[in-house]
């Protein structure tokens, strides 16, 4: 072999080596376009994970003291929170463990949030806690209530002006150690305002409708709101709806009216009904007639009812001894049937204008609750916690400044 023909060879051998380790300059930039489109969808992928994270926690991290949280309106957007997972009807019973209070007075008084101490029972304690005020000058808040979770609240502000009046509606939520998060308003919209005061709105124990009780004239309407979309469905009837109640979440216990009477009866309006009609959609489960051992008549008052009682307030003549006045009494019913089930509390003859007795928190099981009776608008002068059952027992405790509170 000669030197041209081995320099030949030694070309052959090195060239493909060359070729695969040193590519040409077209490849490399396709191969840059490819790790850079790489790398521009990792980044949005991050941007959006980073976003929705935002979107959950934001929220809940802007609520602090003072504030109320703003609400993104349009359909399906409301502000509302549903409450945490709830007690299974097997969980056994269940002690209230914050009260919120509320005095209907001035403008701008504030809601009191109380802790309750149920544990002892020989001396049942409530320590009261922080305020929460209205958010906007000249509101009253004229109506309270409660999921089933005792941390979830709505509240009623109203407004007036011009003589007319405007009705606002806030979640108030409770943290772990029962400081409030700011309320937040709600971007809802019923057709009418509330009336009844504290009996006039009534939360499902899951927290997802609102019931509303309003008047037009001699009509009653009662309003149901999905507080998830805002949508609204309604009944009307002659007659006045006291008072408002959840059974279940399907059925709402209304203290009922009718047009032209003085007496008060109990129906149940089956909200899965169509049709505007109120005394179609519902029936009677306690009627005006009713009697529960001496207690004869129904009162105005708060219904409180769960899926076994609807708990309701019964007057009867007081003593001759005691002078002209009516004594008042808590009577439970069925909730199923309306049959009395007996007189959980008695209370003695009250005078005044502004009278309130009712039950302020019933467990869902109907064996544990809360009651007060108090005068002088609603001025709460004791309040009582009572075991129903065969061992049931019933305890005071004077709860001084509490007024009506869920």
């Amino acid at each position: 072999m000669n030197d041209d023909e081995l320099r030949a060879g030694l070309r052959s051998l090195a060239e493909p080596a060359g070729r695969s380790q040193v590519p040409e300059v077209g490849v490399i930039q396709r191969r840059a376009r490819r790790q850079a489109r790489r790398s521009a969808a990792a980044s949005v992928a991050v941007v959006a994970v980073l976003a929705i994270v935002a979107a959950v926690a934001v929220p809940r991290l802007l609520r602090s003291p003072g504030q109320v949280t703003p609400v993104t309106r349009g359909p399906g957007h409301t502000g509302w929170i549903l409450p945490g997972p709830l007690p299974g009807p097997d969980a056994g019973p269940a002690s209230a463990l914050y009260l919120v209070a509320l005095v209907p007075a001035k403008p701008g008084t504030p809601v009191t949030i109380s802790r309750t101490d149920l544990r002892n029972k020989l001396a049942p304690a409530l320590q009261q806690g922080p305020t929460v005020a209205p958010p906007v000058r000249g509101m009253t808040f004229t109506g309270i209530t409660a999921a089933a979770d005792d941390r979830t609240f709505l509240l009623t502000g109203t407004t007036s002006a011009a003589g007319r009046t405007a009705a606002s509606y806030f979640e108030l939520r409770l943290r772990p150690d029962g400081t409030p998060y700011p309320l937040t308003r709600l971007a809802i919209s019923p057709t009418l305002p509330p009336s009844g005061g504290t009996g006039g709105i009534a939360l499902t124990p899951d927290g997802s409708r609102l019931a509303i009780a309003a008047r037009a004239g001699a009509k009653a309407t009662v309003e149901v709101v999905n507080l998830a979309t805002g949508s609204v469905r309604s009944w009307s009837a002659p007659g006045d709806a006291r008072s408002l109640s959840w059974i279940t979440d399907g059925r709402l216990a209304v203290l009922w009216q009718p047009a032209g009477h003085t007496r008060l009866a109990i129906r149940v309006l089956d909200t899965s009904r169509t049709g505007p009609d109120l005394l179609g959609a519902s029936r009677l489960l306690v009627a005006a007639s009713a009697r529960n051992g001496r207690f004869h008549r129904l009162a105005a008052g708060q219904l409180t009812a769960t899926a076994g009682r609807v708990f309701a307030l019964m007057s009867r003549p007081a003593a001759p001894a005691s002078g002209p006045g009516q004594q008042t009494g808590i009577a439970a019913f069925s909730a199923a049937t309306g049959a009395p089930l007996g007189i959980v509390n008695q209370y003695p003859q009250q005078a005044g204008v502004g009278f309130y007795c009712g039950v302020l928190w019933a467990d869902r099981s109907g064996l544990r609750l809360i009651s007060s009776c108090g005068g002088s608008a609603g001025r709460t002068v004791g309040s009582r916690f009572t075991e129903l059952g065969p061992r049931g027992h019933s305890l005071w405790g004077i709860y001084g400044g509490i007024s009506i509170a869920w």
